[in-house]
């Protein structure tokens, strides 16, 4: 009976024994099969994020979301490189880091249009490219992306959008032209800068070419509207400017000390110029413009804002102006809109004009005589220092400022109509040949009813005012008989 227990609890750990070995086994399959499967499933994964590369000549790309980034170039001695538009059928969108570095035996790089990337060292110390053109679909341009390329003389980039890091041009001291929108051009060395194409942009900054003398050309694009204070102060070197339609201001001293200057196109927008914005342009001899009336409404801050002052010759659509005909649309002549415009030897004023504002037409030396037609109101000094005028009609003029005509030292005549209720200090002051008045009223309306400030005939000598009952014989203020 013992013996029969005894076996009967080995045959019972035998039986457990082989259960346990059993479910280990089966265990061990499905851990193998979970394996198995685990392998295969990484693999696929591991295919699916795995970068594809590919090599196209010298060239190797890796493949991105949105095309392919150019990553790496395998160059010995290649001088004109072209990168390729395409990988795959895919458009190759970016210039990866470092690509060219040290790249010295590049001399010209051609970037397609799908490019618009340009990344950090891509080109940094290619010494000898000496050209590149930015393709407009370009919107980056990172930090040190051109560094160092010393012998870069030429850069357009003709997308007005892309962003530049500041020192992505970092010590190419010796570009020479550059086609580039106006908010980005003081990212770009100057020292060697005579050819500048502004191709976009609102504005030309304060000071951003001041003191560049090597620069001898720069054409502004239409999209400017404003050429800000010293803009372009002491480019001693620079010949002509055209100023486009689109511009409306020109700030102080934009253009002063531009020495060489000899010519400068105004366009019609144009609304305000600041004081000396063209001082000390000792060559400039041609004023261009293209409209009279758009000229005539400029509003000069003062009288060296207007280059006539210099210039002497106004030049519309390309005919000198000697016999000037303000048109019918204009009912105000600027404050020294045609100050010093020596080539004017006559005006004529339209019906529609009623004022001519302050020293409009001083210094124009050219001028012999004036009929003011409708004028009512002359501006002060407006025809100070003409000194060539023999006479002058005051047909409809009512008010007269103070200078008027002060220095007109060969008005002889003048003619007045009984409009006339003021003349202002020194309004004739030193027209020393002034010998006769005509007056379009009374003896007593003269003297009495007209307001003359004083010194209004100052340095004048004996003249007669013709009444239209008599004749006075009168003497300027302040002259020793």
């Amino acid at each position: 009976m013992k013996k029969s227990k005894i076996l009967l609890v080995v045959l019972v750990v035998l039986l457990a024994c082989f259960m346990s070995l059993a479910l280990i086994a089966c265990s061990g399959d499905n851990d193998n099969s979970d394996g198995n499967d685990g392998n295969n499933g990484s693999d696929n994964n591991g295919g699916n994020n795995q970068k594809n590369i590919v090599t196209i000549g010298a060239f190797e790309f890796t493949e991105s979301t949105d095309g392919y980034i150019l990553t790496k170039a395998n160059l010995t001695t290649e001088t004109e490189i072209i990168i390729p538009s395409t990988c795959n059928n895919k458009p190759v969108i970016e210039i990866g880091n470092d690509v060219f570095y040290n790249c010295d035996s590049i001399t010209s790089i051609t970037i397609p249009d799908s490019i618009i990337t340009i990344s950090r060292l891509a080109f940094g110390y290619c010494s000898n490219l000496t050209s590149v053109t930015i393709p407009n679909n370009v919107v980056y341009i990172d930090h040190q992306a051109f560094e160092y390329c010393k012998n870069l003389t030429s850069l357009i980039i003709t997308n007005e959008l892309t962003s530049i890091e500041n020192n992505a041009f970092y010590g190419c001291n010796k570009i020479q032209s550059v086609t580039l929108s106006a908010d980005k051009l003081y990212l770009i060395p100057k020292e060697s800068l005579t050819t500048v194409i502004i191709n976009g942009g609102t504005e030309i900054y304060q000071h951003l070419f001041d003191g560049e003398y090597k620069i001898t050309s720069v054409t502004i694009g239409d999209s400017i509207k404003n050429i800000n204070s010293y803009a372009f102060h002491n480019c001693g070197n620079l010949t002509n400017i055209v100023i486009p339609n689109s511009v409306t201001y020109i700030g102080k001293r934009a253009f002063a000390s531009c020495h060489s200057l000899t010519s400068i196109t105004i366009g019609n927008s144009v609304t305000k110029i600041e004081d000396s914005a063209f001082m000390n342009c000792d060559n400039l001899k041609e004023v261009h413009i293209s409209d009279i009336a758009a000229w005539c409404d400029i509003f000069f801050t003062e009288i060296d804002s207007n280059p006539l002052t210099i210039a002497d010759n106004l030049i519309l659509n390309g005919e000198k102006i000697t016999e000037l005909v303000i048109p019918d649309n204009v009912t105000k002549i600027g404050n020294y809109a045609f100050n010093g415009c020596n080539s004017l030897t006559s005006v004529t004023f339209s019906d529609s004009v009623t004022d001519i504002g302050a020293c409009a037409f001083s210094n124009c030396n050219g001028l012999t005589s004036l009929d003011l037609n409708k004028v009512t109101d002359i501006g002060y000094g407006a025809f100070m220092n003409c000194k060539e005028i023999t006479t002058a009609i005051f047909n409809n003029v009512n008010y007269i400022s103070n200078n008027a005509f002060s220095y007109c030292l060969d008005l002889a005549s003048i003619f007045i109509s009984n409009n006339l209720g003021y003349i202002g200090k020194s309004a004739f002051e030193s027209c020393v040949y002034l010998d006769t008045i005509n007056f379009q009223g009374t003896k007593y309306e003269w003297t009495n009813r007209i307001a003359k400030d004083y010194c209004w005939n100052n340095a004048v000598y004996e003249y007669k005012v013709i009444c239209t009952d008599g004749e006075l014989e009168e003497y300027g203020d302040l002259v020793v008989n």
